[in-house]
């Protein structure tokens, strides 16, 4: 096949598209003539206590670049204890431009005191790259029952910048307490038991949608600014917290929610209280008051 790869100084592989048609390289698809570049940045500490600088290198395989073909990995199926609290600090580049995020620890040990993985420090800008949209994977993994829960709780502190429209996968959860901007919007379309908590002041101004698992919102803006609508569909939920005021948000409702729990629910796992939405658009035929899941 016309393909062939290369490496780059950072470490990164680049593969090449030798000819006028399509083909896939490294798993990636390519319109012929075009170049594809994978540079994947692991990043595996698991010591707890800890806040580590990403420009140190220390618990990464190599120092993470900032650039439009960067995958960030977090976790890449390592063990992690749910007593354990860590913290990976951006210092390399504010803001910080990257592909894809994934997280996935596997959380291991006994009780419900999870583990708590957070980044911090500069914006996280998301970008295409090529005609690769950027993605957020929620694969963290772990056990859950009666008295148990060791799957790892993701916190994104640092802001969030969408340059292109951001999609969200996965079967863990995270929160994103910094500020969400751009002109676009973000979509949990895979993973119907993830769930995505959007808790700041975000500005973005796409269309938020819901088409597989849930985003929950904590904060009165948490769906950004009211240009942009949100859409559930069926096997998507839109959960409110106590306390919170969404208003002349559009809302477009369909089907049952996720696991038919709900397409739109009070999330009982935030502080109590009233939720209330205030519908920017005459509210779905069939609404009513907002159910606890």
């Amino acid at each position: 096949m016309p393909c062939c790869s290369e490496s780059r100084p950072d470490g990164a592989v680049e593969a090449k598209i030798l000819g006028g048609e399509s083909y896939s390289c490294s798993g990636l698809p390519v319109a012929g003539g075009g170049t594809v570049n994978a540079a994947t940045y692991t990043y595996t500490n698991t010591t707890t206590g800890t806040t580590t600088q990403w420009a140190a290198g220390t618990n990464w395989d190599v120092v993470p670049v900032s650039a439009s073909d960067t995958a960030l990995v977090f976790g890449a199926g390592a063990g992690l204890v749910n007593t354990n609290v860590l913290t990976a600090n951006n210092d390399v580049a504010d803001p910080f431009v990257l592909n894809s995020l994934t997280m996935s620890y596997a959380g291991t040990g006994t009780g419900t005191n999870f583990a708590k993985v957070t980044i911090s420090g500069g914006t996280l800008n998301f970008v295409s790259n090529g005609g690769i949209g950027p993605t957020l994977a929620l694969n963290a993994t772990g056990s859950t029952g009666a008295g148990l829960n060791t799957i790892p709780q993701i916190s994104i502190d640092a802001n969030v910048s969408l340059s292109d429209a951001l999609t969200v996968t996965g079967n863990s959860s995270a929160i994103i307490n910094g500020i969400v901007s751009g002109s676009v919007g973000i979509t949990k379309n895979a993973g119907s038991s993830g769930i995505l908590a959007l808790a700041g002041a975000n500005t973005y101004t796409g269309v938020t949608t819901i088409s597989n698992g849930s985003i929950s919102v904590r904060h009165n803006q948490g769906l950004g600014t009211t240009d942009g609508a949100t859409v559930v569909t069926a096997g998507g939920a839109l959960l409110m917290s106590g306390g919170v005021t969404v208003t002349g948000e559009s809302l477009a409702i369909d089907g049952d929610g996720a696991a038919t729990a709900g397409a739109c629910a009070m999330n009982p796992a935030t502080t109590p209280g009233q939720a209330t939405l205030r519908w920017g658009a005459p509210p779905p035929r069939g609404s009513s008051p907002l159910q606890e899941r």
